[in-house]
């Protein structure tokens, strides 16, 4: 056989069980719209005595969204399936990976090719370009400050505001009195600077 049809055979054996891993689809009959959603008005209140972000949802607003759900009056939710790669397949391709540049360098060094000259510079060219790019991806996945990553009453500040997003943890409650929904987010005294 040729190196060529080992390749093509190769290729074939792995595949395999990448086609195997894809889910058979659902076919419940009550499957819920997708573009389920209602008019509503949020109000946004920042209070100094609050520990946590809190969203409080009228329970006639969240029984209007379940009816528009189309789960014919049951009180569950249809499970959400979020991200399609675990933590272990994370893991596994992440030192899959690993080992194969490991093995690759390490056979390109005993091949001898690499012992003449040229080849020697060729090697710390792609060293060096290998490092500019692992660079640049480092630099351009920065995290934002910290003030984006956490609701609270500064999120109002320009500073802010340049980020165009804020996320962080949240409290939902379902409330029984409010007639819209309401987002409570604390708003801490600020300390004093010591000029003042």
């Amino acid at each position: 056989m040729t190196k060529r049809t080992l390749a093509v055979l190769a290729l074939f054996i792995f595949a395999v069980p990448a086609f195997a891993d894809i889910a058979r689809p659902d076919r419940t009959p009550n499957q819920p719209k997708k573009d389920a959603s209602i008019d509503s008005r949020l109000t946004i209140r920042l209070d100094k005595d609050a520990r946590e972000a809190r969203l409080i949802i009228p329970r006639s607003e969240l029984n209007e969204l379940v009816a528009q759900l189309g789960t014919d009056g049951q009180t569950t939710l249809p499970a959400v399936k979020v991200g399609g790669v675990s933590q272990t397949q994370t893991i596994m391709g992440g030192t899959l990976i690993s080992l194969a540049i490991l093995f690759g360098g390490v056979w390109a060094f005993r091949s001898g090719k690499l012992a003449t000259k040229t080849g020697k510079v060729a090697a710390s060219v792609v060293l060096v370009l290998a490092g500019g790019a692992l660079t640049s991806l480092v630099y351009a996945n920065i995290a934002p400050p910290l003030e984006t990553r956490s609701i609270k009453g500064s999120i109002f500040s320009p500073a802010i505001q340049k980020y165009k997003f804020v996320s962080g943890e949240i409290k939902l409650e379902v409330g029984e009195n409010n007639t819209t929904p309401t987002l409570i987010v604390p708003d801490p005294a600020v300390s004093p600077t010591p000029s003042e």
